[in-house]
């Protein structure tokens, strides 16, 4: 299988960012830690972006929305287009908190 190029949504960067922001208050050295542990995760998506649908947030976006975890405790929301192939991002959450999709 073809790799996909991956993109990240500014949205979808801005929880990024503010996730390694709320990590850094703790400890700068974790958050830029776990900060690259999920772009790589993320990265990976483009190697097998069939992860399974996530039905709620697809009737939100009107688009077959895929869901993976990251280290058990995030969600990475995202679309693939296979003409273009590319994966798009649309959000990445802790699981505790409601993603966009949920509140729709």
């Amino acid at each position: 299988m073809k790799r996909y190029q991956v993109r990240i949504a500014p949205t979808a960067l801005a929880h990024i960012e503010g996730q390694t922001r709320y990590i850094a208050r703790d400890s700068a050295a974790n958050a830029m830690q776990w900060n690259s542990r999920l772009l790589a995760a993320i990265n990976q998506i483009g190697e097998n972006p069939s992860h399974a649908v996530d039905e709620s947030a697809s009737k939100a976006t009107k688009q077959e929305v895929r869901r993976t975890n990251f280290e058990r405790t995030y969600l990475i929301y995202y679309v693939v287009n296979d003409d273009t192939q590319i994966v798009e991002i649309l959000d990445v959450r802790h699981g505790a908190r409601r993603s966009r999709f949920e509140r729709q």
